[in-house]
């Protein structure tokens, strides 16, 4: 059976449009979710939460992002966690170390994906 492109975009806009007005599941208690990325959009960590049932959650963020996140987590109050990350590798700036000991002090709560970003293997 082929389908027109007519066809395809009314039902690809249909399942857009019941996925958008489905209630959040009930998992039946608390769910927390552990890799949770800061989102682009204002307030975007909390409204994906509340479209998954997810009640807390730990947001592994970059430190050079980590004032702006944990601003938008006082929104929130006890809902959500920073755990922060860099790159590892980077030759330029402040040591790694460094970078995340300052994100400790400014609140980070832990350490995660700390991988080297733009680094190929061989």
């Amino acid at each position: 059976m082929a389908t027109t492109r007519r066809a395809f975009l009314t039902h690809t806009a249909f399942a857009a449009a019941a996925a958008q007005s489905a209630p959040a599941p009930d998992w039946g208690g608390p769910v927390l979710d552990i890799h949770l990325h800061p989102r682009r959009e204002p307030d975007g960590e909390f409204v994906h939460m509340q479209g998954c049932g997810v009640t807390h959650a730990v947001i592994l963020g970059r430190v050079t992002g980590q004032d702006e996140t944990q601003a938008r987590m006082k929104q929130h109050p006890g809902r959500m966690r920073f755990f922060a990350s860099t790159d590892v590798a980077a030759k330029s700036g402040e040591s790694p170390t460094s970078l995340l000991r300052q994100a400790a002090r400014k609140g980070a709560t832990g350490f995660g994906e700390l991988k080297s970003h733009g680094r190929r293997r061989p």
